[in-house]
């Protein structure tokens, strides 16, 4: 009993001990995953060296190949940051940025994610002039995605989706049915978008516009995406232009490049300079998707309600097939469970139908974000068989044409990776057998 007397002490000192250590360790996991949970943001950060990589890179293929191209639609803020915006590539994120950064009564982040999209590109879609600038700003921001990707995102928002049927899409068809280009860069492979369109005919047929989808020549609604890419060539419109060719990094002296492939991480760095981290600090993956489908939604359906073609779009669509569309985009973007189908409502009143069509995509949006994976390779298989419908001399020349572009932000692994798939052919090896 003595024994045990004396050694009390030091048994209540080994289990405060013990406690402590446990009261530290469980201190701190409680810390980290607070921060982690809580301020995954704040060290979300893209490292300044790889800013630096990607400027050398940038700067030797300036030095060494005359990059031709301009520098337009530039946007400048009071801390010293200029941006030049490039379409398909986070420009109404940045816009809205801009605007709101240089607005007197800008207080939060609840004063730039309601703005619309429709809104922005209206009244502050131009930019300033590049040339007065040249000298004030020291941080250069050019915004950049791979060719591939951003052609896709073209196409399904300005030509799947009715955004550009009255202006490019009726442009491309002409050129499509006219003599001379009949055999415009190789022939194209089977179509299977061609075979979708017969079939969105037969959803829709009493609301459809200039006949049978293959001879189509007034709404300019059936456009393939080979045709897009076959004749997208002999059309300079900024939303599909190679990169360099409307913001040269030579000319512009880019100082940070940020990679939609790594947005989040690369904008933070940016918005920090600005004093609007803050913007980021609830936004993940999963939220800029769900801002996109919102974005996407309203845009379209205040083009075929409100805007100032609405007469050209009434005779062309209804709310119902804009909601079919709509539904078949988010699909083969990976956003929604690929095994859910579209209920096409009996009702044809465009609010009715676009908040049927809201209440069925974010119930497909819940149920696919259970099986990741299913969305994932629903967006993957769609891209290749988008690609897949062109002819291996198409895609040789589409590469090329955007050869700087992959050279200069450094996306030959991804055009390899895709030819390869496409083709089961190395890129290089069909370069130099063609």
């Amino acid at each position: 009993m003595n024994l045990w007397m004396k050694k009390l002490p030091q048994l209540l000192l080994a289990t405060l001990t013990a406690v402590s250590l446990v009261s530290i360790v469980t201190l701190t996991l409680t810390m980290t995953h607070s921060i982690k949970t809580k301020n995954l943001a704040a060290f979300d950060k893209t490292p300044y060296r790889v800013f630096q990589t990607r400027k050398r890179r940038i700067d030797k293929v300036c030095a060494s190949t005359k990059v031709r191209g301009k520098v337009r639609g530039v946007y400048t803020h009071k801390y010293g940051v200029l941006y030049c915006s490039v379409p398909k590539a986070g420009c109404t994120f940045w816009k809205s940025v801009f605007y709101t950064a240089n607005r007197k009564d800008y207080v939060n982040k609840s004063d730039i994610f309601p703005l619309s999209k429709h809104y922005i590109h209206s009244v502050y879609g131009s930019g300033k002039s590049f040339s007065a600038l040249s000298s004030t700003y020291s941080t250069r921001l050019l915004v950049v995605r791979d060719p591939y990707s951003r052609l896709l995102s073209a196409y399904l928002d300005k030509f799947y989706l009715p955004n550009f049927w009255h202006s490019e899409a009726l442009r491309l068809i002409k050129m499509r049915d006219s003599p001379i280009f009949a055999h415009v860069i190789g022939a194209g492979r089977p179509d299977f978008l061609r075979r979708h369109y017969d079939e969105v005919y037969k959803l829709f047929p009493t609301e459809a516009a200039g006949g049978f989808s293959r001879n189509d020549t007034t709404c300019g609604k059936y456009l393939t995406f080979q045709d897009f890419i076959r004749y997208g060539f002999f059309v300079q419109e900024p939303h599909w232009m190679p990169i360099h060719v409307i913001c040269n990094p030579c000319l512009l002296n880019v100082s940070h490049v940020i990679l939609m492939e790594t947005f989040t991480s690369d904008a933070r760095v940016l918005l920090d300079k600005m004093g609007m981290g803050h913007l980021l600090d609830d936004v993940n993956h999963e939220t800029q998707i769900n801002d996109d489908i919102k974005m996407l939604i309203e845009y379209n359906f205040d083009i075929i309600s409100n805007s100032s073609k609405k007469s050209f779009y009434k005779t062309c669509i209804t709310s119902r097939e804009l909601g079919f569309r709509l539904w078949q985009t988010f699909r083969w973007k990976g956003y929604i469970d690929p095994d859910i189908e579209y209920l096409i409502p009996d009702f044809t009143e465009d609010k009715k139908v676009k908040k049927n069509l809201s209440e069925q995509v974010w119930g497909a949006r819940t149920s696919g974000l259970k099986k990741p994976k299913s969305m994932k390779n629903a967006r993957e298989k769609f891209n290749i068989a988008a690609f897949s419908t062109l002819s291996r001399s198409l895609f040789t020349i589409l590469s090329q044409k955007y050869q700087l572009d992959i050279r200069l932000f450094g996306y030959e692994s991804i055009r390899d990776k895709m030819f390869s798939s496409i083709y089961n052919v190395n890129y290089q090896e069909n370069v130099l057998n063609i």
